[in-house]
């Protein structure tokens, strides 16, 4: 009799510890409006978890909340437009996994950073099989980080624009940040100042296997601006990178450390590729 309760006792607590870790994993909804995307993402910061796939092309009508949680987004090709007048992504703390879509026409707000993601105050982003397409910023075109972390793969940054001054980071800008980059492509971005694709200060990148093709600077580092940075670049193909002034059409370096492995720098403009010398060169 006590065989049988305990077997009984034990069959109970094993499913109650299935429902348990069931009830664990975030129920992916379907959706395709700004409503419901302001909607899951106010879930995922009050249950700390959520996940959708988008079902249409999504155009916001106003901010969304800042994401504090973790939010997942299979785009399933379909794109989320900031319609010129509101960045598409603030993450504040929170974790932001993007797959399969588009990001476009995301803005900061006037002297804002970040036209299409915001990362702050330990925010997370990990994004595979996305576009950013024409968003801009004050600085950092597509992507803003402060102390944050972002891990990117097959991905493409075409058409971004930070101040037309003193912006830094046409792509990407991180400050006190680290982020990968991996099998990425860089088109037609172009900064004020530094960095025409990537600018980092005080600030930890990876770059591998990717392409910067006619991305601008008016100053320094037409590929990437580092200062006081530690970046280790390889396999990369940089072409027709231009900077305005005389730092660097590819590759401008002011403290911390610049490797770079078994990459090509071609067609680039008058000036010198790498200002500020490299730490490392090297042909694998």
């Amino acid at each position: 009799m006590l065989a049988i309760r305990g077997s009984r006792i034990a069959a109970i607590l094993m499913l109650l510890m299935v429902n348990w870790s069931w009830s664990r994993i975030p129920h992916v909804s379907a959706i395709g409006d700004f409503d419901s995307l302001y909607s899951a993402i106010r879930a995922a910061n009050a249950g700390g978890e959520s996940a959708i796939t988008l079902t249409e092309d999504i155009t916001l009508s106003g901010p969304l909340p800042v994401i504090r949680g973790k939010l997942t987004i299979d785009g399933d090709g379909h794109s989320i437009s900031g319609d010129k007048q509101y960045r598409i992504f603030d993450v504040g703390g929170g974790r932001l996994t993007l797959s399969n879509v588009t990001l476009t026409e995301g803005k900061a707000p006037a002297s804002e950073d970040g036209g299409a993601i915001l990362l702050r105050s330990g925010g997370e982003a990990i994004v595979s099989d996305a576009a950013f397409i024409n968003n801009e910023a004050e600085n950092g075109g597509a992507l803003y980080l402060n102390y944050a972390s972002a891990a990117i793969a097959n991905s493409s940054f075409a058409d971004k624009r930070t101040h037309p001054i003193d912006g830094d980071g046409g792509a990407v800008k991180a400050q006190y940040s680290s982020i990968t980059i991996a099998r990425s492509s860089f088109v037609a971005n172009r900064s004020g100042s530094r960095g025409g694709a990537i600018d980092a200060r005080d600030s930890e990148i990876n770059i591998t296997n990717s392409t910067f093709h006619k991305n601008r600077t008016d100053y320094a580092g037409g590929v990437l601006s580092a200062l006081a940075s530690d970046a280790t670049l390889t396999h990369l193909t940089m072409v027709s990178n231009w900077a305005r002034s005389e730092f660097g059409d590819a590759i401008f370096r002011a403290g911390g450390s610049v490797k770079l492995r078994n990459s090509i720098i071609v067609d680039s403009g008058i000036n010198e590729d790498c200002v500020g010398g490299l730490s490392q060169i090297l042909a694998i």
